[in-house]
């Protein structure tokens, strides 16, 4: 059986709904076990409030820790002032990381989180993008299953296969994408317990 990983989600995962669905999914999948802190929570809802304007950061974000409860890990305050990063407010990213007992930071800004200063933690930053396709390499039967769960949840519209792989592509997930590509284009989309409905070209963009 292939242990789930734990990874510490960084900020800004949870302001692109594509990326966080796919890592959530994976979690219900026990592929991975996500790990955040409250400090993030807080610096995501200020990103997602301001880049979507539309949507309420606090409540979206609400949601996935009441999904999640055992995600939240808390670093003390005297963890932070041996980690040195060349932005200092991103240091509670690795304490929390450690206070989870994560080997693994996803994030989009990897240049914030230098491999030398990580290396001694035991810990490596990932873009979401490398991280997914190391996770499908490693456990390709656990990142479909991710897949097909996710497109079969979206009913507000339906989402098709195809819209999925070009929602992955448009939030810089494009190795993923073709990972998924490949497999659906192989036909191992389905199975049996699987609902699948490819949308009509008219309809509305997936949410």
């Amino acid at each position: 059986m292939i242990r789930a990983r734990r990874v510490f989600l960084d900020a800004n995962v949870f302001v692109t709904s594509w990326t966080l669905d796919i890592l959530l999914t994976l979690a219900d999948q026990s592929v991975i076990e996500p790990i955040w802190s409250e400090k993030v929570l807080d610096e995501a809802c200020k990103a997602i409030n301001r880049v979507h304007r539309t949507r309420n950061g606090r409540r979206y974000l609400a949601e996935a820790a009441r999904a999640y409860p055992y995600a939240i890990a808390e670093a003390n305050e005297k963890d932070l002032a041996n980690i040195e990063l060349p932005d200092p407010n991103d240091r509670h990213v690795v304490a929390g990381a450690i206070a989870g007992r994560c080997e693994i930071i996803v994030t989009y800004n990897i240049r914030d989180f230098p491999k030398e200063i990580l290396a001694p933690s035991g810990l490596r930053a990932m873009h979401p993008d490398d991280f997914l396709i190391e996770t499908a390499t490693s456990n390709p039967d656990g990142a479909m299953a991710a897949i097909r769960a996710l497109v079969s949840t979206k009913k507000h519209p339906p989402r098709s296969f195809e819209e999925e792989i070009e929602g992955l592509r448009a939030n810089m997930l494009g190795r993923f994408a073709d990972f998924v590509q490949e497999r659906v284009s192989a036909g191992e989309t389905l199975s049996p317990d699987t609902e699948f409905r490819t949308a009509a070209p008219d309809e509305g963009q997936p949410q």
